[in-house]
């Protein structure tokens, strides 16, 4: 829905005006979503891998970074709502201003565990 494979088309053919108004800016908030699932997944099963290489206590065998994940992804979702004038610019702040609050929420729920 974002047309972002056809803008980026007419941007390497030198198109630009075309470029930009193939794409719906709202959809491609869509994109950094994923790109922050693909990281944090990555990271988990990386502690995993090394979890089942050597022996680690249990209390570090937990998924990290969930909060702030899912504070991002919060943050980009309230950002697509609350469209105002600058949706990419308010969807991407909404979005690192959840993924600071996730963390950190995550990180003092987290503490005494």
């Amino acid at each position: 829905m974002a047309n972002l494979n056809q803008g980026i088309y007419y941007a390497f053919n030198g198109y630009f005006a075309d470029a930009c108004s193939v794409i719906n800016y709202q959809w491609i908030l869509f994109y950094p979503a994923i790109y922050a699932f693909s990281m944090w997944h990555a990271y988990n099963n990386a502690i995993d891998i090394n979890a089942n290489l050597e022996v680690v206590p249990p209390k570090q065998q937990r998924s990290r970074y969930t909060g702030a994940f899912i504070g991002f992804t919060l943050g980009l979702l309230f950002g697509t709502i609350w469209n105002y004038q600058l949706v990419i610019v308010v969807g991407l702040v909404e979005g690192v201003v959840g993924l600071v609050a996730g963390y950190y929420i995550e990180k003092y729920l987290t503490q005494n565990i």
